[in-house]
């Protein structure tokens, strides 16, 4: 039972609700998701408290998270955050235990896969090299010299220029947007 601000909640209606609003799937995903990462972690040896060898997550690392995302919520005050986890129905400790699964399973893609993206990154850095092009195309010179004048002068952003001035109708509806072109 889950006692709310409405009352208590019964487990059988929380897995009713999540039926009905077709969330119950993507739940058994994270939590099967979660269970993977577990025993990869143990597997691999990766630790949740400070260790001599291999990968953990100390309390200071929490911490760290934890302040961060206070912060982010504008929860300066320790009434505050109790406050916001009560409202969230769940306790400083399942708070942690996410936030320390969170960091767990980010170190473990790290150790698995950082070298290979690192190497596949360098091998083919040419296929990410992106730009977004924005332009104005007018009919004549000195309309086009005036435009520069006046963008340079902050009399008009390229934006609006752009959606005022360039002689395409989808380029104008977007701006002067062009799309995005590869190396």
């Amino acid at each position: 039972m889950i006692t709310f601000k409405g009352g208590n909640v019964q487990p059988e209606e929380i897995v009713s609700a999540l039926k009905k609003n077709i969330q119950l799937k993507e739940v058994c995903q994270r939590i099967s998701c979660q269970k993977i990462i577990n025993e990869a972690v143990a597997e691999r040896g990766i630790h949740v408290t400070v260790a001599e060898r291999g990968i953990h997550v100390t309390p200071e690392e929490i911490q760290t998270v934890a302040d961060q995302l206070r912060y982010e919520k504008r929860l300066f005050r320790a009434s505050d955050t109790f406050a916001w986890l009560n409202d969230q129905a769940i306790t400083a400790e399942d708070w942690e235990a996410e936030i320390r699964d969170r960091l767990l399973a980010e170190k473990l893609a790290k150790s698995l896969f950082e070298q290979e993206a690192e190497k596949y990154f360098l091998e083919h850095q040419a296929d990410f090299d992106q730009v977004s092009l924005y332009r104005i195309v007018v009919p004549y010179e000195k309309p086009a010299q005036e435009l520069y004048y006046q963008i340079q002068e902050a009399e008009i952003s390229f934006y609006e220029a752009a959606h005022i001035y360039d002689i395409y109708p989808q380029r104008r509806l977007q701006c002067g947007y062009e799309g995005k072109f590869y190396r």
